[in-house]
């Protein structure tokens, strides 16, 4: 488990972004200057987890559409009936010359382009999505037209729309359930972005979540792991949502010269009958229009009463967890270890991978078994170690003098705890080991280790958040005995080595060839291409 607990959600945001050079300066001195507590807050996220899932957006949303491709959202033919402005000026024509110009921003798979360019035959359409998986099933939808649709990859916030669509030159442009998606703090440049493509009189079409929706209530009872702030959500597949009263909504938009030609809050009562439970929905629906150079009267719109129940709909139930129980081959000469765990296909519905059982612990744990000889005798103490009592039971086995296996999570280490009460009977060796907790950056908790030093440290796949990292080595520098050595094994990730290697070495560390048993060992299991290891010892020697 990552900073041993770290609360880390693998998935992530979606659509949008724009800033000014200078926007973008400020921006980085702002989050420069906000404390990076690697554990998160009893009421919100932590601000280094907040900036994390803002950061890799982008790649919750590839994975999001990797998993679903086009079958979460159903298609939206109810936009017509929502806003009469999209009937204005249709004609039966192809359009191809002279017609509308609309922009979707955030265009998924295409669930709102292609019902509208099909019955609409004057339209012409820029779409755009954060993305790219989204903009490859678009083009690659069997209706995709490149003479009427024109589909591209764009961050909204930061990325200028301009690049891929005359300035001036659209009619309507369509924000559905997408403005949600979009950090509130880069809303206003994204709306200005934007306005830079409307023609005077244009409008865009807004609907998305609204306040006291089902799905925040939901989020906000788990406010340590899901709030990123007011109205403002991770969920748990790592994309985030904010949810906006008609006040937050008019203000985003007047105040970038837009006015509000209609603004309503949608509420439907979905009931389950089979559950018996009756959930409440709210969205908000507007349209704004973009005075721009010239000043244009503005139109009243009616409003029909609600009939579509397809629209996008982002329940949090991912939370619900299932963990499974299994039998892992340990050494050769061991009965096979029983745990329990949550299975990695609710990997991005989990705020700890602490609570499941990685690749790199069955290969560390191996590698242990295979060199008994090497940790015999020895204190050894294990970071990370989440719920997986592997390594911790083979360093017993192996007949080191002591064995702390050690996490930050207290979810973990209760699940660790469990898994090694299921196997006490099986094994009479573990009277040496001991749980504890060891949160990387808590002075505190190392503090309770009275200054002693090991003669191995272990760990494994603890180096996939770059941020975690340098905790881990000031942690394991403190620890470690002036004569022992830390071997970490990990699943290689981007660029990812060098930089542990020169945290390590910020440390006190000291990057040394990694023992050949146990390279010898890895290989022998066939992970070489998978799987390595890194070996430390301390500075302070050499």
């Amino acid at each position: 488990s990552l900073c041993g607990g770290w609360q880390h959600t693998v998935r992530g945001g979606r659509k949008g972004r724009m800033a000014s050079e200078s926007q973008a300066r400020e921006g980085s001195s702002a989050t420069a200057s906000v404390p990076m507590s690697l554990y998160p807050a009893q009421d919100m996220v932590s601000p280094f987890l907040k900036n994390k899932y803002e950061r890799e957006a982008g790649r919750y949303w590839n994975m999001f559409y990797q998993r679903n491709q086009k079958n979460f959202f159903k298609d939206r033919h109810y936009l017509e009936r929502e806003f009469s402005v999209l009937n204005e000026g249709h004609n039966s024509g192809d359009g191809r010359s002279g017609g509308r110009m609309l922009l979707e921003i955030g265009c998924g798979v295409g669930n709102t382009v292609f019902p509208l360019v099909e019955g609409h035959g004057d339209l012409k359409v820029h779409c755009c999505d954060f993305s790219k998986e989204a903009v490859r099933l678009v083009k690659a939808h069997e209706k995709y037209d490149e003479a009427r649709i024109n589909a591209f990859v764009c961050d909204v916030t930061s990325d200028d729309l301009l690049d891929n669509v005359p300035a001036g030159s659209v009619d309507i442009t369509t924000l559905i359930f997408v403005i949600s998606a979009i950090p509130p703090e880069k809303l206003e440049q994204s709306i200005a972005n934007i306005a830079k493509t409307l023609r005077p009189g244009a409008h865009v079409l807004v609907r998305d979540y609204g306040t006291g929706d089902l799905a925040e209530e939901r989020l906000d009872k788990k406010k340590a792991t899901r709030k990123l702030g007011e109205n403002y959500y991770v969920r748990g597949d790592g994309t985030f949502c904010v949810y906006f009263s008609e006040e937050s909504l008019t203000r985003a938009f007047e105040s970038a010269g837009f006015k509000t030609v209609s603004m309503k809050t949608c509420k439907r009562e979905i009931e389950n009958r089979r559950q018996q439970v009756t959930m409440k929905r709210n969205w908000v629906q507007a349209v704004f229009q973009y005075v721009g150079t010239e000043e244009e009267a503005v139109v009243e719109y009616e409003w029909h009463r609600e009939h579509e129940s397809s629209a996008a709909i982002f329940l949090d139930g991912a939370e619900e967890r299932n963990t499974h129980e299994e039998e892992v081959t340990v050494c050769k000469n061991l009965d096979r270890v029983s745990l329990v765990s949550i299975s990695k296909e609710h990997m991005h519905s989990v705020h700890s991978t602490g609570l499941m059982l990685w690749d790199g612990a069955k290969a560390l744990s191996e590698i242990i078994s295979s060199c008994a000889d090497d940790f015999k005798g020895k204190n050894v103490i294990e970071l990370g170690c989440g719920c997986s009592p592997l390594s911790a039971i083979a360093l017993s086995a192996s007949g080191a003098a002591s064995v702390a296996a050690t996490d930050g999570n207290p979810e973990a280490l209760k699940m660790l705890q469990d898994n090694l009460d299921m196997n006490s009977a099986k094994f009479d060796f573990m009277s040496s080991l001991s749980v504890r907790r060891l949160r990387w950056d808590s002075g505190e908790d190392l503090g309770g280790f009275s200054g002693k030093r090991y003669d191995a440290i272990v760990a494994s796949d603890v180096l996939y958040i770059e941020e975690a990292i340098p905790a881990l080595f000031q942690a394991a520098a403190r620890l470690l005995a002036e004569e022992g050595y830390f071997l970490i094994c990990y699943t290689p990730r981007r660029a990812i080595e060098e930089k542990a290697l020169l945290y390590a070495e910020k440390a006190g560390l000291k990057s040394t060839e990694v023992l050949p048993s146990f390279q010898q060992q890895l290989e022998r299991q066939g992970r070489k291409s998978t799987m390595r290891l890194l070996q430390f010892v301390s500075g302070a020697k050499h």
